[in-house]
């Protein structure tokens, strides 16, 4: 019985683990997407690493240089604004100091709607 009762606690406390190094990755994902939001170059910075490479929504590979770039101010200025980036449904694979995270983005454009008053 107190082997069951352990191994029980083990699988319970590895899962509590995996889940919040789970969140935690998560939580920078959406800390990519608020700086994307906001066209915030140095957050941008701290948070890609200098091997970093995406695919743009046009299918372009960007290296880190590129995507930081796309950022800047004067790109923000010709950019509609985006009210929001939602991230959510995300599938976390945690493999020792490196993940892989899919997540749904939601990208809102304009301002967000007005509640009418009566």
């Amino acid at each position: 019985m107190n082997t069951l009762l352990s191994v029980i606690v083990a699988i319970a406390t590895a899962q509590a683990a995996s889940s919040s190094a789970e969140r935690a990755v998560v939580a920078v994902v959406q800390q990519l997407a608020d700086a994307q939001r906001t066209f915030d170059q140095a957050a941008l910075d701290r948070l890609l690493t200098a091997d970093y490479v995406e695919v743009s929504p046009v299918g372009d590979v960007d290296e880190r240089a590129k995507v930081i770039g796309f950022y800047s101010a004067d790109a923000k200025a010709k950019s509609p604004e985006v009210s929001s980036i939602v991230i959510d449904q995300p599938t976390v694979r945690i493999d020792g100091t490196h993940a892989i995270v899919i997540v749904r983005q939601t990208t809102n454009v304009g301002r967000p709607a007005r509640a009418a008053r009566w």
